[in-house]
């Protein structure tokens, strides 16, 4: 599960914060309980048992298998999806109530002193291939499926999937890749579209599968986009469960090392957590979504994170500019400042440990300020201890040495801004700042994150194109009939007084923009 703040730029990654979650709530919002049909008792969680490879394939079918959701790039404006239809949220929980089968475990809210989970069975940790065969074909019969990740992102220089997380109303399964596992089994039932896979947070999840694998993820649902939708002040996984379940989830988990073997109790019972409510949760969020009429915004981010390529992630010594201070510092302490970047860069691949655990950006920035001579010059820099200087001392010392000996750079490096803008023209870039702060108005209008009201992507088009019309508006790509309905006519008039406002002079120039006509 991705945590907030991860870099995908080599080097810059930051030091490991905890998760957090903003949203706009409804007013007058009242918590949700869990349903009435809570779960038995069952055995305290033990030591997690293996997969296997005879074990029973017949996995319950909680909800008849769902077509295709829709969300896809629509050909006019309006215009129905040609999707299956999908069964109605009232009659699938009438399936799902009538269909359940006596191994799907009955849920109960956990006693006074209990951790969440202790009152579950233990999952089923699946470690050889047989194991994950008999896996897969247990997922064959469920509709949907609740899949999370765990990587290394704060203990190596190239994050790897560590732990993959699988539950149905069946059971939980903890999947270890690290254990020399051929995953091609379950990549095929990640792209499996008869069947949903449901995430919470899941845009993470969904470039680690892309990248280490080459995985494709067909028919997501991802309940943290849902949560948000319905404008929940607490879209973050903790605060979802609690409202929906009463599940307090246990943090002390959260910045693990997910590489080290053997894994412990506590580590299993906190990932199998991350699923284990996952299907309940979406059939809850979804009758929501439904009675709100907000499902088109649901399936239209969804089929974004369908759709997400992997970024670029070659190491880029320029980036050392993005740092904390850097750009107060001149342009000969800038030279030194790439140097030590650099440098940083190669020791972490050597070691195979993220940049800031070799040295801090702070201790790297002041390290370009003060250009220190010899060891004990650095060992007197705030965030350099004795121990690192032991270590990496000489290296740092030769890198602040290249940097004087190059002397002055010609100017400071200038890198794309990460929200796209680059690529604008003064006029588009002032057009973007405009439908940004009305995205900002229409979105709080409608009590939910402003990013789901129009994605970054649709929002640079759209100051790329300055559609003036409708039918104009209707041919930017990635716009969804929903936005077009609920947003058309505000975007148009928008767009229409900033070309006047443009051509009247009433908008002053950009310094560093070239302006366009």
């Amino acid at each position: 599960m991705q945590g907030d703040g991860h870099e995908w730029a080599a080097g810059i990654d930051g030091a490991p914060t905890d998760s957090g979650s903003s949203g706009r709530a409804p007013r007058g919002s009242r918590r949700r309980r869990s349903r009435t049909d809570a779960r038995e008792a069952s055995p305290s969680e033990g030591a997690p048992r293996e997969v296997a490879p005879g074990a029973d394939d017949d996995a319950p079918a909680r909800d008849e298998a769902r077509g295709e959701r829709g969300g896809g790039r629509r050909t006019k404006r309006r215009e129905r999806s040609d999707a299956p239809r999908r069964a109605s949220t009232s009659e699938r929980r009438s399936e799902s109530r009538s269909e359940r089968r006596s191994d799907e475990r009955p849920r109960r809210a956990p006693r006074a002193g209990e951790r969440a989970g202790d009152d579950l069975p233990p999952p089923e940790l699946v470690t050889d291939d047989a194991g994950l065969r008999a896996l897969c074909e247990r997922l064959a019969g469920a509709p949907r499926i609740a899949i999370d990740t765990e990587a290394d992102s704060f203990f190596s220089y190239r994050e790897r999937v560590c732990l993959v997380q699988v539950s149905t109303p069946a059971g939980d399964w903890v999947v270890d890749p690290l254990a020399d596992l051929d995953l091609a089994p379950l990549g095929a039932v990640l792209a499996d579209r008869s069947r949903c896979k449901i995430f919470h947070d899941g845009e993470y999840d969904v470039l680690l599968f892309k990248r280490e694998y080459g995985f494709e993820i067909a028919n997501i649902f991802d309940t943290r986009v849902a949560a948000a939708a319905l404008g929940y002040e607490s879209v973050g996984l903790a605060g979802v469960l609690e409202r929906h379940f009463d599940v307090v989830l246990d943090k002390k988990q959260q910045l693990s090392d997910w590489s080290k073997r053997p894994l412990t109790d506590d580590q299993i019972r906190y990932a199998r957590l991350d699923t284990h409510y996952l299907v309940e949760l979406a059939d809850q969020l979804e009758a929501l979504l439904v009675e709100k009429g907000r499902m088109p915004v649901l399936e239209g981010e969804c089929a974004r994170l369908e759709s997400l390529e992997v970024p670029d992630r070659s190491f880029d010594p320029d980036e050392f500019i993005r740092l904390k201070g850097a750009r107060a510092l001149d342009l000969s302490r800038m030279a030194v400042l790439r140097e030590l970047f650099v440098e940083r860069d190669a020791i972490a691949s050597e070691r195979n440990v993220p940049p800031f655990k070799v040295v801090s950006h702070g201790a790297l920035v002041e390290a370009a300020r003060r250009r220190p001579k010899n060891a004990r010059d650095l060992e007197a820099l705030p965030g350099m201890s004795r121990k690192l200087v032991q270590r990496h001392g000489k290296r740092l010392i030769a890198a602040v040495e290249r940097g004087l000996e190059a002397g002055p750079l010609d100017r400071a490096p200038r890198l794309a801004p990460k929200d796209g803008t680059g690529s604008l023209d003064e006029r588009a870039t002032e057009l973007h700042d405009r439908l940004k702060t009305l995205r900002k108005k229409l979105a709080d209008a409608e009590g939910f994150d402003s990013s789901l009201a129009i994605n970054r992507r649709t929002l640079l088009d759209l100051a790329e194109r300055a559609p003036t019309t409708m039918d104009a508006l209707d041919a930017v790509e990635g716009l969804l009939p929903w936005q077009i309905d609920a947003f058309g006519a505000a975007i148009v008039d928008a767009v229409r007084r900033f070309g006047r406002d443009w051509e009247s002079g009433a908008i002053p120039p950009r310094r560093g923009r070239r302006r366009s006509n």
